[in-house]
């Protein structure tokens, strides 16, 4: 009896030694055999979705995808057009700055103009009537910070105009440009209908098969080229909205008449009348 019970537990140790060896094999064997019957089934239903959509039919697809882009170009007409009325805004903007530029300069002269002479006078003309030395030295200071910063209003307006315009130039030329690639494509298209029709003839004739699975390929990298030409434009058209930094907080320290005179003639290209008086 004890002998049987040492047969068997050899046996069980041998056939346990042997299933650890084989073990690896075999399931090395089941996974390459499930890879192949995976991949032969990937390529069953790639070959299954073009025969259920023949060649003709997706190119027809294409070429009508094309056609719908000339639709939508009334949008971008509208789109452009809003853009051009921005423009007409911003320049009647730019225009009114400039002219509110040259009256205050006219001003910051005039009081420049009623301080110059003796600096011991307490009293000045300007304007038809005689006022306070003091006052019009306080008034010239406020009125030179007033044109400073209408100066920097201006420039300010006039680079955004700049960015518009060269923006809406961009937008009327890239219309051409897109329809210049749609023509193309559609010229493209009927080409390949026209060499899709010949190939089916002759695989009529021959029954030879034929794979166009690159036209496909194609088609999309061109989508996907006009889907970045889209995103780097919008990307352009954020960076408009922009204006330059904040302006400078002139010196808190109080300048005397002659350094607002200076200002007010460097200001407004009055500069040799300043040049004498040093002088």
């Amino acid at each position: 009896m004890l002998k049987k019970f040492i047969v068997a537990g050899l046996a069980i140790a041998v056939g346990l030694g042997v299933v650890a060896i084989a073990f690896p094999k075999i399931l090395e064997a089941v996974c390459a055999w499930c890879e192949d019957t995976r991949r032969d089934t990937d390529t069953s239903a790639s070959e299954s979705i073009k025969k259920s959509k023949p060649t003709a039919k997706r190119l027809g697809d294409i070429k009508d995808r094309v056609k719908a882009l000339d639709a939508k170009e009334p949008e971008l007409y509208d789109s452009v057009a809003k853009e051009a009325v921005e423009v007409e805004k911003l320049e009647a903007k730019v225009e009114s700055a400039g002219k509110a530029v040259k009256k205050q300069e006219a001003v910051v002269k005039s009081l420049a103009d009623a301080l110059r002479g003796d600096d011991e006078t307490t009293k000045v003309s300007w304007n038809g009537k005689d006022w306070d030395r003091k006052d019009v030295t306080t008034q010239l200071d406020a009125d030179l910070k007033l044109l400073k910063v209408k100066k920097a209003e201006l420039e300010s307006g006039q680079s955004l105009l700049v960015q518009n315009r060269t923006t809406l130039a961009k937008a009327k030329e890239q219309f051409g440009q897109l329809r210049q690639e749609r023509n193309e494509m559609l010229l493209e298209i009927a080409k390949m209908e026209s060499e899709l029709a010949s190939v089916e003839a002759s695989e009529a004739g021959s029954k030879i098969a034929t794979k166009d699975s690159e036209y496909s390929k194609l088609r999309a990298s061109m989508n996907d080229i006009r889907d970045e030409i889209k995103v780097r434009q919008a990307k352009l058209d954020l960076e408009t909205e922009f204006a330059d930094g904040p302006l400078h907080v002139p010196s808190a320290t109080k300048p005397t008449a002659k350094d607002l005179i200076k200002q007010a003639d460097a200001l407004t290209g009055n500069g040799d009348k300043s040049v004498a008086e040093d002088k």
